[in-house]
């Protein structure tokens, strides 16, 4: 997964610092459901975030696919991601924008493992 911040928005030093530093504490995250952030390149006026390639979607739109989930299939995926929240709560670090669309399927598998991603650079 790729994603690029345009330079006139971090361009100034400490916007700069603000996203190394959002590197190095990423960078710390070792946790089989969260997303990892591989590395960060600047190019052309443009920062580029490599990340873990996560390929089954979001869970909103499984959601909406599948319109329910069984209490076995919920209760398993709430466990997933409530693990993912106390690692990265002991670490001292918040997600603060946690919701469905930000809650991405590792594979198009059925019972494919859940991965929190997007921690944004705000």
């Amino acid at each position: 997964m790729l994603g690029a911040v345009e330079g006139p928005r971090w361009k100034q030093a400490e916007d700069i610092r603000d996203i190394y530093d959002f590197r190095d504490v990423l960078g710390t995250i070792k946790h089989p459901n969260i997303v990892a952030l591989d590395d960060i390149y600047e190019s052309g006026g443009h920062l580029y975030l490599i990340m873990q390639l996560v390929s089954g979607g979001e869970l909103f739109d499984r959601i909406v696919e599948k319109g329910f989930y069984t209490e076995r299939d919920a209760s398993r995926l709430i466990f997933q991601v409530l693990d993912a929240v106390k690692y990265l709560h002991d670490l001292g670090i918040v997600h603060r924008d946690l919701k469905p669309e930000n809650l991405l399927y590792y594979s198009l598998d059925e019972d494919s493992k859940i991965m929190i991603s997007d921690f944004g650079l705000s």
